[in-house]
């Protein structure tokens, strides 16, 4: 199974938390702290920088949270390219 999330531990004052799962697009990277949805910044590829550095104790999850709508169409007689297998088998992974 495709890893989609990473869980971190607040100190208080962190706010950067790095990942390694891919995604498709920047809009399917969240953040919650606690189980809420928090503002941030995706400063990299693989990088988050919260709003606000979460409290002590707080349970930090990055995850991909891709749509379930289909993002790519295929048709017969049609040509693959490299960029449409890709986002397919992205949004495949579970």
């Amino acid at each position: 199974m495709a890893q989609t999330l990473k869980t971190f531990v607040g100190d208080g004052s962190t706010t950067i938390y790095t990942f390694e799962f891919d995604y498709i697009s920047k809009s399917f990277v969240e953040v919650l702290v606690d189980a809420n949805a928090v503002g941030f910044t995706l400063t990299n590829t693989y990088q988050v920088t919260l709003d606000e550095a979460p409290a002590v104790g707080a349970v930090i999850i990055v995850r991909r949270n891709t749509s379930k709508d289909r993002l790519v169409d295929f048709v017969d007689g049609s040509v693959l390219v490299a960029a449409d297998l890709n986002t397919f088998s992205l949004q495949a992974r579970i």
